[in-house]
């Protein structure tokens, strides 16, 4: 009898213990949600009125949400967002986007560099190019491919002899090769498109020689 209440009351502290240590992760996880929400309104009110600037601030998909409640804030009529260096995938970008093109506010630039995008990303970003501002877009070390780059560059040559997109930054994309030269070639005589930078991507030095000597747009 005393052998089982020992057993009983062990397991019962073990419960104890895993519920304490559970209320105690749930707390732990709230807080951070919690901390990182006052950290995004903390730097959305030092921005600019057009400017969703919210670099290294860890956001994920998990605060699209309350990025675009906050876009919709804004009172103009033009945005830039400046998303750099945060834990955003395609997900989220993509919820981002379809809440762009239901509001009224258009895009003048985009900077997703060091969000984990990656070519399934393109798809969404290419969606902004028809508001005839867009003008900047930077998604440098997002995990680009040489695909990435054929789907980017159909979705430019989509608006046929003007580009969408005036400055555009696809560095430090390792798995962007020789393969993706004769890709970028087909943007060069576009008007308005004057800077192509891809600077830190895999590329040969004789592939960097040949977009260089093509045309002046390239930054290699």
């Amino acid at each position: 009898m005393h052998s089982f209440m020992a057993i009983v009351c062990f397991g019962l502290l073990i419960w104890m213990a895993f519920g304490a240590k559970k209320s105690t992760l749930i707390d732990q996880v709230t807080k951070l949600e919690h901390e990182n929400v006052e950290k995004i309104e903390d730097e959305m009110r030092h921005s600019m009125d057009d400017m969703v600037g919210l670099r290294e601030m860890n956001l994920t998909d998990a605060d699209t949400d309350f990025i675009i409640r906050t876009m919709q804030s804004r009172e103009t009529d033009v945005l830039y967002f400046a998303l750099a260096d945060n834990k955003l995938t395609y997900v989220g970008v993509k919820k981002l986007v379809e809440a762009i093109k239901k509001g009224k506010q258009g895009v003048r630039g985009l900077n997703l560099n060091g969000n984990p995008v990656g070519d399934a990303g393109v798809q969404y970003i290419l969606k902004l190019f028809d508001n005839n501002i867009f003008e900047y877009l930077s998604i440098e070390d997002i995990g680009l491919t040489d695909n990435g780059v054929k789907e980017l560059v159909d979705g430019i040559l989509q608006s046929k002899l003007s580009s969408p997109v005036k400055i555009l930054f696809i560095g430090n994309n390792k798995r962007i090769t020789d393969h993706s030269v004769k890709q970028l070639l087909r943007l060069v005589g576009l008007n308005q498109l004057v800077k192509i930078d891809i600077v830190g991507c895999s590329l040969s030095d004789e592939a960097k020689k040949q977009l260089e000597q093509e045309s002046p747009i390239f930054f290699v």
